[in-house]
């Protein structure tokens, strides 16, 4: 879904308007406080803009977290941590638990659904964890842990998928995997924002690039 923000931000001199092209993958790019935490809080719903409205295939963003989920907004955890005592499966499926009443409908119309499980199981082998589905999620590494945050993630079925500062705790070979896994999901449809200061990320991953400075679009 194509994305359009129009906000203003407390303590921002001016308004930012960008945009996010449907099926693709845009960097929001500039220094540690430089309003890139903003763009993504805003984007989630964990902050209310002081003015301003950003849309997602033209509807308003609602207010609040769980009300922008259910509008198919999925964010992934900036420090992505196992949950002790859940399987890698057991802590994918926790991401799918928005959709009580079908999950991966078809375009065409709903339809009887695999269980959870088995649809998430298939989200492993897409992210390349699949043969640890049933290990201790506290055995991934931190490569491991994103691609695990990722499957959580896209169990919820998102149109738009928020990540901020990935490439910040990986390996540049492990960043640009999690590059390609972005990409890959971008060819499928999804819209991918991603908030980041690292520029060759950015340039090497990204369709498009917003690049800030003090909240203001440069």
């Amino acid at each position: 879904a194509h994305v359009f923000a129009a906000v203003r931000a407390a303590g921002w001199q001016e308004g930012l308007c960008f945009t996010a092209p449907a099926g693709q993958m845009t960097g929001v790019l500039g220094p540690p406080g430089g309003g890139i935490e903003q763009v993504m809080a805003l984007a989630a719903g964990a902050l209310r803009p002081e003015d301003g409205r950003i849309l997602l295939g033209g509807a308003a963003l609602a207010a609040g977290p769980v009300a922008v989920a259910g509008q198919g907004v999925a964010c992934c955890a900036r420090h992505p941590r196992a949950i002790a005592g859940m399987t890698v499966l057991e802590q994918a499926m926790t991401g799918g638990f928005l959709h009580r009443g079908g999950f991966w409908a078809s375009l065409a119309g709903r339809r009887a659904e695999r269980p959870l499980a088995s649809q998430v199981h298939d989200l492993l082998a897409l992210v390349g964890l699949v043969a640890r589905a049933e290990e201790p999620a506290v055995r991934l590494r931190q490569a491991e842990l994103w691609r695990l945050e990722l499957a959580r993630a896209m169990a919820a079925r998102p149109r738009l998928l928020l990540l901020e500062a990935p490439a910040a705790a990986l390996r540049p070979a492990d960043s640009a995997a999690l590059g390609g896994l972005l990409r890959g999901l971008c060819a499928a449809g999804l819209t991918v924002l991603v908030g980041e200061h690292n520029m060759g990320f950015v340039a090497a991953q990204c369709d498009h690039a917003v690049v800030l400075h003090r909240g203001r679009k440069l």
